[in-house]
């Protein structure tokens, strides 16, 4: 029967899978930092931790980009960025993950309340926005040192399912 007739459907157009990478470009520093830094998995809202990205629509209802997934977890491919970008300028004698055996001086942590893309609006491009507060703390007496609030936004062009991504 196997060679006569296909009784299951064909598949669908498997998705694009992009890795977020930091920037090539990040200036090495002139001298490493006398101290060792633990990256943290952000903290992101229930709808933006999965491997899509989100879509803000019109309606401020939420969708995901059909067709595109990122290779990892969205918290985990912010941490990836964040160490490649430490280890690309060399300003640490290291970084690392901070939930790893290692005990850094300092760990920096991510509270991830925007990391979506609006969709484009007739002759309005979309938007990709990511918004977080970073925290610096202290291991060895857990003591905060600083804080802040990084926002970014790049257009999102219609048409490449993969601009959204980048």
């Amino acid at each position: 029967v196997a060679g006569c007739i296909t009784l299951l459907p064909k598949p669908g157009k498997p998705p694009a899978v992009v890795a977020m990478r930091a920037d090539p470009t990040v200036p090495k520093q002139a001298q490493k930092g006398p101290f060792t830094i633990g990256i943290g998995v952000p903290t992101m809202p229930a709808i933006l931790l999965g491997n899509q990205i989100a879509v803000l629509r019109k309606d401020r209802t939420f969708a995901y980009v059909d067709g595109l997934r990122f290779s990892a977890s969205a918290p985990l491919s912010i941490q990836n960025v964040v160490l490649e970008t430490f280890d690309l300028a060399g300003s640490t004698r290291a970084a690392v993950r901070a939930v790893t055996i290692a005990r850094p001086d300092y760990e920096l942590h991510f509270d991830v309340s925007d990391f979506q893309v609006t969709e484009p609006q007739g002759r309005t491009k979309g938007m990709a926005r990511i918004e977080a507060t970073a925290r610096l703390i202290e291991v060895y007496s857990g003591k905060p040192l600083a804080s802040q609030v990084i926002t970014g936004e790049a257009i999102a062009a219609r048409g490449d399912v993969t601009q959204p991504a980048r």
